[in-house]
């Protein structure tokens, strides 16, 4: 610790933790695509996934309490989604109920490609994919064509689909709400580096300390925006040697 308070910074240091609950044992399995209901209820249905599920668990013990009986299920993918057990779920319980009327499921380790382009490549992750669309909208007007690809599992990465967009492109563009330091632009930096030498660009968080507050100032705290990915694109077209 005495280094670690030394050091100039962020540090991150990993410390254990008493009573962690447990909500899974090492024997249960988890299959592709498949919840898992943890707790049955036939008022109010809790879905959680990851952290969030012992959270769903002490809920259900406090609605407990006012009698309310709650079903609690573990979203342990959350794609492709296991719609059965979620359906069933909502029409024991009632309620209302969102879900998407369409949706594409891809094998893991696919990434997408939503948009093609031949001049330079944008590769986002979860919120960022959007904000890499409304990116390539501005480059459209400036009669730049820029691919989207949406990197929907990080790992493992779809190497083919980079190394293709890394040749056909000559620029890449990565947009993560997650840290530059090995994250997803150092993961496609390494590829392209052994494979294809291009100009990578990573908009993502610094190696700065994180603060609080509403998600959209946030974002734009951090540079997680349509301006800063349009930028990273002029950069790599200049670093190849191209007009922008």
């Amino acid at each position: 610790m005495d280094a670690a308070a030394a050091m100039k910074g962020p540090v991150y240091c990993r410390f254990s933790r008493a009573n962690v609950p447990t909500v899974t044992m090492p024997e249960d399995g988890f299959k592709i695509g498949a919840a898992q209901t943890l707790r049955d209820g036939s008022d109010v249905t809790l879905v959680g996934c990851g952290l969030m599920v012992a959270r769903c668990l002490d809920a259900a013990e406090v609605l407990a309490r006012e009698r309310i009986h709650a079903r609690v299920i573990n979203l342990a993918t959350v794609k492709p989604l296991d719609r059965a057990t979620i359906d069933r779920a909502a029409r024991e319980t009632g309620g209302i109920v969102t879900a998407e009327e369409h949706t594409t499921v891809h094998g893991i380790g696919a990434a997408q490609t939503l948009r093609g382009g031949s001049d330079v490549t944008l590769v986002g992750c979860g919120l960022m994919v959007a904000r890499c669309l409304d990116a390539a909208d501005v480059l459209a007007r400036e009669r730049i064509r820029a691919r989207v690809i949406n990197l929907a599992t990080v790992k493992p990465l779809d190497r083919a689909t980079i190394d293709r967009a890394a040749r056909e492109t000559g620029g890449i563009v990565t947009a993560e709400e997650h840290t530059t330091v090995h994250g997803i632009g150092a993961a496609i930096a390494s590829e392209v580096a052994a494979n294809d030498p291009i100009p990578v660009a990573m908009v993502g968080v610094g190696d700065v300390f994180g603060e609080s507050g509403e998600a959209e100032e946030l974002l734009e705290k951090y540079g997680l925006t349509v301006d800063k990915i349009v930028e990273a694109a002029h950069d790599v077209m200049k670093r190849r040697g191209r007009r922008v």
